[in-house]
């Protein structure tokens, strides 16, 4: 058991440092569960969750709804709500924390976890 615990720990760690432990001490940031990890894909939403932090995923230009802007912008509405919808499903799928349409969200949600 006690190997697993440390396996789990080292892992965790190694995460921390990839996502940027760094940064989140020059900003002084104190606990990973103050930190959001923002992503447009299903393995960014796993990072952040593994590592404790509120993983958010974002919808328009992401990579899990596999379109380029211009192809986005050229969709009718309807298509548009489609497209947004069914990206939505694969990151509450994936557990996200928040869903957001697109970055422009972002500043109020911060504003609203109080972070």
């Amino acid at each position: 058991m006690k190997n697993q615990i440390t396996l789990l720990l080292e892992s965790r760690y190694r995460l921390l440092k990839a996502l940027g432990f760094k940064d989140m001490k020059k900003l002084r940031i104190a606990s990973v569960t103050e930190a959001v990890k923002v992503g447009d894909t299903v393995a960014d939403i796993r990072e952040g969750l593994n590592a404790g932090m509120i993983s958010v995923g974002l919808i328009e230009g992401s990579s899990v709804m596999g379109l380029t802007l211009a192809e986005y912008e050229a969709l009718s509405q309807a298509e548009k709500e489609k497209a947004c919808r069914k990206t939505r499903e694969v990151f509450e799928a994936a557990h996200a924390s928040y869903v957001l349409r697109n970055i422009k969200e972002l500043p109020e949600l911060i504003r609203r976890l109080s972070l």
